[in-house]
């Protein structure tokens, strides 16, 4: 994973590796950062797109939910967490990452 700065916005973006660029299909999903303080880019396969997906509690309780809209990435907002092991998962597959959220 690769981290861009982002001068407008001041922040840092994180960009796909170069082989998921080129590849994208083939491309792993992951969380960057991870443990994450106040924003992570949730990684996934482009032909998840449209897809929903949840982020669940270590209980199994839905926190969110929404739908995969953008190229690959998505960014979560975890500011309003608490400090724990979230689960966010693509419904209808089997593809879910652990998101530790640190304070």
């Amino acid at each position: 994973m690769e981290h861009v700065w982002n001068t407008s916005a001041n922040t840092q973006v994180a960009r796909l590796p170069r082989t998921c660029q080129r590849t994208r299909k083939t491309c792993a999903s992951g969380a960057y950062p991870n443990p994450v303080v106040e924003r992570t880019m949730i990684i996934w396969p482009l032909q998840w797109k449209g897809s929903r997906y949840e982020l669940l509690d270590v209980n199994g309780r839905t926190i969110t939910n929404g739908r995969l809209l953008t190229q690959g990435i998505t960014e979560l907002d975890v500011r309003g967490l608490e400090s724990g092991v979230y689960q966010f998962g693509i419904v209808g597959t089997d593809m879910h990452v652990r998101i530790v959220v640190a304070r």
